[in-house]
């Protein structure tokens, strides 16, 4: 599938980061994540003035029209967070438009940006594709969890920023784009007991993490400790360190299970081991750039730090509050039980 960009000025670009984006269904909800590429090729510092979309069906018939804009005391464009551009730089917007009834066949967002008086506008077609994982997925912990946080429009996953001066070095994707922070809870509710300064007081400190689909080992490291910290300049040589000990599953069919932060000495399985789907393979553990004991989760289509995130829906398990068992889609604040 083709990605249609049409320039008005030729001063300003726009391209959509991933080209065809995914849509995840929650409930009867369809949610799109994925973000512009805002490219200023003129010589003056341009500003974001209005963000537009128009939403149309199979059949060329309009099911929607939304914008941000400058209008107001408080205008809606300020929610897009920084909107400046300088000379021939760009800026990652995160796409406002989130959530649809009904998944649009076609969505033509039209951006304009001013310096002055002077006004530049591009238009940009993406065709959205509703994703479901190939995988059949399991849940990777046994405990009743909290999704501490997730990858919906405010979590740090999705607002992870790639153009970042230093980011931009390492990678050009948001590989963290649908992932999930899974912290076990107790019957209150309470992620920890006790001084949360200490891991072990941390429910889900230690406990085990399991395969969530059949597949082979890829990666496996083993060496960080359960600190809650980790040396940001090593992302430069070993860009894979902000997951600290970390197991990676190539479920052979173009999708891959990362599971971070695992517990220091808790891994069972090596790089070449072929799992199953439930089996034990580390511990929930509190190493690299981990602020709590917890297990980083993501669905990705590849192995590294230069790949997409995947939507991912989870069987045996459901939401506290909707009936059934899977699969489901979960994200942040969301309670989820066997």
């Amino acid at each position: 599938m083709l990605l249609s960009l049409f320039l008005l000025a030729d001063t300003v670009r726009a391209e959509s980061r991933p080209l065809v984006p995914y849509a995840e269904q929650r409930g009867a909800t369809w949610l799109l994540n994925h973000d512009f590429v805002l490219r200023n090729d003129t010589g003056d510092t341009m500003s974001v003035q209005m963000v537009e979309v128009e939403a149309r069906d199979a059949h060329g018939a309009l099911l929607a029209r939304r914008f941000l804009d400058d209008n107001g005391t408080r205008p809606s464009i300020e929610a897009l967070g920084p909107r400046r551009i300088a000379p021939h730089d760009s800026l990652l917007v995160f796409n406002p438009f989130v959530a649809w009834d009904e998944l649009p066949a076609r969505l033509a967002y039209r951006f304009v940006l001013k310096a002055g008086d002077t006004e530049r506008s591009t238009t940009i077609e993406v065709k959205p594709v509703a994703y479901r994982s190939r995988t059949r997925l399991g849940f990777p912990l046994t405990m009743t969890t909290l999704v501490y946080d997730g990858h919906d429009a405010l979590s740090h996953h999705r607002r992870f920023d790639y153009l970042h001066p230093v980011i931009r070095q390492v990678t050009s994707s948001n590989m963290m784009r649908y992932a999930y922070d899974f912290c076990p809870v107790n019957a209150a509710g309470a992620m920890h007991e006790g001084d949360p300064a200490r891991n072990e007081s941390w429910i889900g400190f230690g406990a085990p993490v399991l395969a969530t689909g059949d597949g082979i080992v890829v990666a496996a490291s083993d060496g960080a400790e359960d600190n809650r910290r980790f040396d940001e300049a090593a992302i430069f040589t070993t860009p894979m360190v902000l997951y600290g000990n970390h197991i990676v599953i190539d479920h052979g069919n173009g999708e891959f299970s990362l599971f971070g932060h695992l517990k220091q000495g808790s891994l069972a399985v090596r790089v070449g081991d072929r799992v199953r789907a439930g089996q034990v393979i580390a511990a929930v553990g509190a190493s690299g750039s981990a602020n709590i004991p917890h297990l980083h989760y993501e669905l990705r289509n590849g192995n590294g730090i230069r790949v997409e995130g995947l939507p991912s829906y989870f069987g045996g398990v459901r939401r506290a509050g909707i009936s059934g068992r899977g699969p489901v889609q979960v994200d942040t604040g969301d309670l989820v039980t066997r």
